[in-house]
């Protein structure tokens, strides 16, 4: 098959008969599949991370996630070619969409490109599942971004071929994308190397904020599928203060000067300060869009709670308004016109995660991603981009054109690192991937376990089991020349008991706060917390 016309994501072969007598008969044998995904790994199979837990159907949403970034990391000679396909001459798969040997895409079959907002989720799932492979298709699809980046600053929409422009978040995300690749991969010399263009991206993005309102207000308003946004937009102005925190944490290791690091405190406080003044709607106990409007989005609400622009209080108010949107299916996208948007739905389970809600957010991954792997257009093993809030395979702003829906699409996968870093707890807590942190968030699972490799410092894996109601096990095995700290849950009105490799913990010797105890300096090696809960 010509690489033109190669199929992405596809695992079936379609065959003609050219004859027109009815009587014809085609004989087909040897039928042999070669898959063009992922070309830097021989062995498809050979994950550099994993997870497992006492719920099968997690379980399965983790390797789909998996599965799902894998697919779309394709060739950076295989990608669409055109943003539109001609029907007389149908689809061309030999765009040059990076540079290098391969690149993590948005989408396997569509668009098998480099988009600049879907990096938050497929990078972190990228690395958890292959960052001890490789990291090349996650830094090749950053050094598109930003090799595309505009004279007065501004990121691709979409990079090359497609190149578009005129998302002023997806500029932002394009900006975010790059913090995340250094602190899932290490490499700083590419933040180094790309400094100037970002802080050149940050500056665009304050020249945004008005005076009359101290908010950002949008120039150019498309988005991820939703409604065009419009003025001081909600999901604008939080993309705008994480990549300040951003700039601010990079700018002190890069030696930047005070003053530049105060002006960025200072319009990311104002911007914190300012969201929560003016487009909190304490009617609805939730962010509007955007000052005049009465619509209080789904993205820009989750995206508040989970860049920590609202406080606990409010989080938990977001949680429980949002909560109240979902159907069968799940959380109803109002900004979207009714889709249920796997993307969006993904950061949402953070966000009840992160304001106290643990199992609100694992309810919701096993209801929408359950439908999502078993409903009777999906394909099983992907997982799909988004549907409509009555379940079918359709999509408001494709005008509901079932065939252009992509089922391979890697910003759906936010629950596959959710569970690892979230609900096991594991995570590397800094960008050197030195420090660790083990976590457990138990809901209502009997177990958990997870593991991944970090090109820097090697393979880590820990987890949690629950032997009884009153007894709770944790175990890490880390690498060398690491640290970390082991989180116990207290339990309100139960007594603590633990060991620590077997020994004894006197309690008053560690840190403890009013949820957790922590048993800190952990040095690398194998290690077990048993903790028992008294009455």
């Amino acid at each position: 098959m010509p690489v033109e016309k190669l199929r992405g994501a596809f695992r079936y072969l379609t065959v003609f008969v050219a004859s027109r007598a009815r009587d014809s008969i085609a004989h087909v044998t040897g039928v042999s599949c070669h898959v063009t995904q992922m070309p830097s790994l021989p062995q498809l199979n050979k994950y550099s991370g994993f997870f497992h837990s006492s719920d099968p159907l997690l379980n399965k949403i983790w390797y789909a996630g998996a599965y799902t970034v894998q697919l779309a990391t394709i060739s950076s000679v295989q990608g669409r070619k055109s943003d539109y396909v001609i029907k007389s001459r149908g689809w061309d798969n030999s765009g040059h969409v990076s540079q290098g040997l391969e690149v993590l895409t948005d989408g396997a079959k569509r668009d098998r490109s480099v988009w600049s907002g879907d990096r938050l989720i497929s990078t972190s799932v990228y690395h958890l599942c292959f960052g001890g492979v490789n990291s090349v298709a996650t830094s090749n699809a950053v050094d598109w971004i930003f090799a595309g980046q505009q004279a007065d600053g501004r990121l691709p929409y979409a990079c090359k071929p497609a190149d578009l422009y005129g998302s002023d978040t997806f500029h932002l995300w394009g900006l975010l994308g790059l913090y995340e690749l250094w602190q899932h991969s290490g490499d700083f010399q590419r933040v180094r190397e790309f400094w100037p263009q970002f802080k050149k991206g940050v500056e665009l993005g304050t020249s945004w904020i008005d005076s009359e309102y101290g908010l950002a207000k949008i120039v150019c308003g498309l988005d991820w599928g939703r409604s065009v946004l419009q003025g001081h937009s909600l999901s604008l102005n939080v993309l705008l203060y994480a990549s300040l925190v951003c700039s601010v944490e990079i700018g002190n290791l890069l030696g930047e000067p005070e003053p530049q690091l105060a002006e960025w405190i200072g319009a990311a406080e104002s911007l914190h300060r300012r969201i929560n003044d003016v487009l909190w709607d304490s009617s609805k106990g939730l962010f509007k869009d955007n000052i005049s409007s009465t619509l209080c989005p789904q993205d820009g609400n989750c995206l508040a709670v989970y860049y920590g622009v609202c406080d606990s209080e409010r989080a938990k108010t977001v949680s429980e308004r949002l909560f109240a949107r979902w159907n069968q299916y799940g959380p109803v996208n109002p900004e979207s016109n009714g889709m249920i948007s796997t993307f969006i739905s993904g950061i949402e389970a953070m966000a009840h995660h992160q304001a106290g809600r643990t199992l609100r957010a694992l309810n919701l991954i096993r209801q929408t991603w359950s439908y999502a792997l078993s409903a009777p257009w999906s394909v099983r093993s992907s997982l799909v981009e988004g549907f409509y809030k009555d379940g079918t395979c359709s999509y408001p702003s494709d005008k509901h054109d079932s065939s252009y829906i992509s089922h391979s699409h890697p910003w759906s996968t936010g629950p596959t690192s959710f569970l690892s870093y979230k609900i096991c707890g594991l995570r590397f807590t800094n960008a050197n991937h030195i420090t660790w942190t083990l976590q457990p968030s138990l809901a209502d699972l009997d177990f958990c376990i997870t593991g991944f490799t970090s090109a820097k410092t090697g393979f880590l894996v820990g987890g949690w089991k629950r032997d009884s109601k009153n007894l709770l096990q944790i175990a890490v095995k880390s690498a060398p020349g690491t640290i970390g700290e082991i989180c116990v849950p207290l339990i309100l009105g139960k007594q603590l008991k633990m060991t620590v490799d077997g020994v004894n913990v006197n309690l008053l010797n560690l840190e403890m706060d009013e949820g957790w105890a922590y048993v800190k300096g952990v040095e690398g090696g194998c290690h077990t917390v048993y903790a028992w809960y008294l009455d």
